[in-house]
């Protein structure tokens, strides 16, 4: 098996920014109308070349890649879960669901999360739930 590291970064840069643009353009939004944008959390070298092409500041680009490194498809729910201030999840959020990667594939979402939207993070072992929690409760 072999990856071409520089050849997927280029891919990456190329693709993920103007999809941001369309996606916003599509929904009839700006930058500033999405609370966070929800990023797979490849690695953080691409992520903040992603963000600083696309104009995106830290605040609303969490990070949750030094706690599970590239999960792949699941660092995007892992990281609205988990990278967003629990605070935050008692108004409504407008997401961004960003994923890149796995055969130089690239897809987004905006999604509008109302105040009382509830989703659950758990940890599992082999034998039982170890950690739950309700977001939105």
């Amino acid at each position: 098996v072999h990856m071409d590291g520089a050849g997927i970064f280029n891919f990456t840069i190329k693709r993920v920014p103007p999809l941001i643009e369309d996606t916003l353009q599509l929904s009839g939004t700006t930058a500033d109308d999405v609370d966070y944008f929800i990023f797979h959390q490849s690695n953080r070298f691409i992520m903040k070349h992603l963000m600083k092409k696309a104009g995106l500041t830290e605040d609303k680009v969490p990070f949750t890649l030094e706690n599970f490194g590239n999960t792949g498809g699941a660092s995007i729910p892992l990281t609205m879960t988990l990278g967003i201030p629990q605070t935050r999840h008692k108004q409504p959020l407008t997401t961004m669901l960003l994923g890149y990667g796995v055969g130089l594939s690239w897809a987004s979402a905006q999604i509008h999360l109302p105040a009382d939207a509830m989703y659950l993070h758990a940890e599992y072992t082999s034998k039982a739930p170890i950690e739950q929690s309700a977001v939105g409760e």
